[in-house]
């Protein structure tokens, strides 16, 4: 998606626009959010396997996870507003 986003803007925009130059940015952020997510995701199912999921450390990677699930989530909802609308255009 970041790709074919990159060939499409480069037919239209500038890439020193500064809504796509946000997007791409956040982009980034979200990379780096999913790759912290996702090994948290795994100590996760380590600490359920291990320990089960009544203990306090399970509960508290299992509310890590879900905080950083939602940051992915918030990232890709601001990258569509900047998409979209575009601003300061």
């Amino acid at each position: 998606m970041f790709v074919t986003g990159l060939l499409m803007v480069d037919m239209a925009w500038p890439l020193t626009t500064r809504w796509i130059q946000e997007a791409m940015a956040m982009w980034g952020v979200g990379i780096a959010d999913l790759v912290i997510f996702l090994a948290v995701l795994r100590r996760q199912v380590r600490l359920l396997e291990a320990e089960g999921p009544a203990t306090a450390a399970y509960h508290r990677v299992s509310l890590l996870a879900r905080g950083l699930g939602g940051g992915v989530g918030l990232v890709v909802i601001l990258i569509l507003y900047l998409m979209v609308f575009k601003p300061g255009t």
